[in-house]
């Protein structure tokens, strides 16, 4: 029986750091490269950064803190990056809800979650709808529309 040495390099232990910083890393290696591709949209990752940080801002503006468990239902766009960053960036739990999930399944990981608020893509604004009638704890709703352009 052979045993794996902890000398190998595929092996040793990743550095610790917040997830946050996995972005502003990669602003500073790359930040003027493409990070999303979003059908005819192209984000880099100083966009990325900057757009997460605004997010983030309004987040707290909307009573938003450290610790507060927010539920993110969006399909996979940049909107969804932004969102996820900017949850992360104020301090929040991110519980991020499958975009096919139906109403039963977003509300029981809403109500699993104790997901105070919900953000949610414009384009199933009808299933939160739904949901949010069965989830105990959201008390707030932020809807998150797509641009038409990088602004």
């Amino acid at each position: 029986m052979s045993t794996l040495s902890p000398t190998r390099p595929s092996l040793a232990p990743y550095e610790s750091y917040p997830l946050q910083d996995m972005l502003k890393r990669a602003v500073q290696r790359d930040g003027s490269k493409t990070a999303v591709i979003d059908g005819d949209r192209t984000f880099t990752f100083r966009e990325l950064d900057d757009l997460s940080d605004k997010f983030a801002s309004a987040l707290a503006a909307e009573g938003v803190s450290k610790g507060d468990h927010i539920g993110l239902l969006a399909p996979n766009c940049v909107e969804f990056v932004i969102a996820f960053y900017g949850i992360i960036k104020v301090g929040a739990v991110a519980t991020t809800i499958n975009s096919g999930y139906r109403e039963r399944e977003i509300a029981h990981q809403l109500n699993d979650s104790a997901a105070q608020t919900l953000i949610v893509h414009q384009a199933l604004v009808e299933m939160a709808d739904a949901a949010q009638d069965m989830a105990k704890g959201v008390t707030k709703r932020i809807v998150i529309e797509p641009e038409s352009n990088n602004a």
